[in-house]
């Protein structure tokens, strides 16, 4: 009798338990937009379908993993659509999760849905990051990174850093257009993060504040430092001899780099091992002769280990800026409505495209910056600025060249 009355109470209670499991609510996820889509309107409607048991739905959405600048625990009753009281930032990557909710509890852990809205003023939209998975452990510390394509980019901006502050590995470097990369020599068991903001003639994606991260496994035996790889200039390519910047992968472990710059027969001849310490950027001081292949070594070291058998890179010095700019850039013009050389402004041509244009005052006073075949009237904030000479810089994609001098506005 004792054990047939405990059976009974055990089931009774069993019975109960999965009878309030079986009672809470049910599971759903934005159906429109769909997951991962792009060039979506900024007032879309938001749809779902009716999840099982639910008698309401709560919104969440931002622009982050997990963000609620945009909706913020919005109930929205028992409907299975929502109409949005105010426009969704312009090429953004949004994101939007489903609570549904009936009597017995709520159901937070319903699949999250993201999607891209449309772009404004000709700027590419946002991307997101596709692997590694946000908040993925045990990575390899040679991980590829991916990213959803941007239909209107042209190339891609991407950063990697960790999470403790220190200089990011990579820092808005130029991967062209591509939609993965592979992160070599990472250190185990580290947090990293990783973003990308597309790109096109008219300029960078804006707001792209979307970052992924993850954490690296944790054993890995460290045997030997290993080499780094020149991002810019790249390698083979034409570059200006007057201002050359480098940038590099930075190397996990790394205390410094050796920097040696030459030609094919003098290895040594501008710089011979030169410590420019725990960088990856570096200017070199003096202009380079033009037309000359030139090589660059880099050795990262640290107080164990030097970097061994490192690949030379080499780019090649144009012919002259000047000439350059004799082809791009307008050398005078005269803003007096009579029809001929009222507007200034620099396009692309075949071979040379152009980035971002900027004009300066003769105190270096940022005027106004331009896009590529904009034209400029020779204002500033609607008031026509005196005759003189005015400075311009003029960024060349795909390369470290950039174009420096003057022109004459006469009126």
């Amino acid at each position: 009798m004792v054990l047939t009355l405990r059976v009974f109470i055990f089931f009774h209670i069993s019975l109960s338990v999965f009878k309030g499991i079986s009672q809470g609510p049910g599971c759903t996820q934005l159906s429109s937009p769909a997951d991962g889509a792009s060039n979506i309107p900024i007032n879309i409607i938001f749809e779902w379908q009716p999840a099982e048991r639910t008698t309401e739905y709560v919104l969440i959405a931002g622009t982050t993993f997990g963000g609620k600048e945009i909706l913020n625990n919005i109930f929205v009753g028992n409907a299975t659509q929502y109409i949005l009281t105010e426009d969704l930032p312009a090429g953004q990557v949004i994101y939007v999760a489903i609570i549904t909710m009936n009597p017995n509890g709520a159901n937070g852990s319903c699949s999250q849905v993201q999607f891209t809205t449309q772009p404004s003023d000709g700027l590419p939209s946002c991307t997101a990051p596709i692997s590694p998975e946000h908040d993925a452990q045990n990575v390899s510390i040679t991980p590829n990174l991916t990213w959803q394509p941007v239909e209107d980019a042209d190339g891609y901006l991407l950063t990697v850093g960790t999470t403790s502050g220190d200089p990011p590995l990579l820092n808005r470097a130029d991967v062209g257009n591509v939609t993965s990369f592979n992160a070599s020599n990472l250190a185990q068991n580290s947090t990293y993060y990783f973003s990308v903001i597309p790109y096109n003639t008219t300029g960078n994606a804006e707001n792209c504040e979307v970052k992924s991260s993850f954490t690296t496994v944790e054993t890995i035996e460290v045997t030997k430092l290993p080499c780094t790889e020149l991002l810019t200039p790249e390698n083979s390519t034409p570059t200006s001899g007057v201002t050359v910047e480098l940038n590099w992968r930075g190397i996990i472990g790394a205390e410094g780099y050796l920097i040696s710059i030459g030609t094919d027969s003098n290895p040594e001849e501008f710089l011979n091992r030169f410590d420019v310490g725990n960088v990856n950027t570096f200017e070199i001081a003096e202009e380079l002769p033009p037309a000359t292949k030139i090589n660059v070594l880099i050795v990262p070291y640290n107080d164990t280990f030097e970097a061994e058998n490192c690949s030379l890179f080499s780019f090649t010095t144009t012919e002259s800026d000047m000439g350059i700019s004799n082809i791009l850039v307008p050398r005078f013009f005269t803003p007096n409505n009579d029809g001929v050389n009222d507007k200034w402004s620099v396009s692309s041509r075949t071979g040379l495209e152009v980035r971002n244009i900027s004009v300066f005052n003769r105190y270096g006073t940022l005027l106004v910056q331009l896009s590529p075949s904009e034209e400029w009237d020779g204002s500033l904030n609607g008031n026509n600025l005196p005759s003189g000479s005015y400075w311009y810089s003029v960024k060349i994609a795909n390369s470290s060249l950039v174009l420096r001098g003057y022109f004459l506005l006469k009126r």
